[in-house]
């Protein structure tokens, strides 16, 4: 838990830096996700070889908007409680969602974060190098 922890420190401080070495103004417009059908190009349920950074950072944004997801069914689940039994629960119920997610790409979470951890500088360059990904990423983040 540790190490995905870090992993997600390091990319919020790649994107972090990305925004501030380009200067590039981000639009915060409040539409769905229009614009990441035309960048995403992998599907759920193929098999993805984890082999550059855009196939990274398009399954990061994939990630981003199904955790919004898991957390929306987590706020309409009324029969979750929020003492430690519901705490755990909720973690159950993520970490259920995080493994078929990567599952259904044929890979495993410490795929993803191993990649990121091998090839920081490849990702953090393909965001400088393609502003329309890195857009895509914050917006999965609103």
């Amino acid at each position: 838990m540790k190490r995905v922890s870090l992993f997600l420190f390091i990319l919020f401080v790649i994107s972090g830096l990305s925004c501030n070495k380009k200067g590039n103004n981000v639009s915060t417009s409040s539409s769905s996700s229009s614009g990441f059908e035309q960048l995403i190009t992998i599907k759920k349920g193929e098999k993805l070889v984890l082999d550059s950074p855009k196939k990274f950072v398009e399954l990061w944004i994939l990630y981003n908007l199904e955790q919004k997801k898991w957390f929306q069914e987590i706020a309409n689940n009324t029969n979750i409680s929020t003492n430690e039994e519901g705490e755990a629960k909720m973690a159950e119920f993520l970490e259920e969602k995080k493994k078929e997610f990567y599952q259904s790409f044929g890979i495993t979470e410490k795929d993803f974060v191993n990649y990121s951890m091998n090839n920081i500088k490849k990702i953090q360059a393909f965001l400088e190098e393609n502003p329309e990904y890195k857009k895509a990423y914050e917006k999965s983040m609103e």
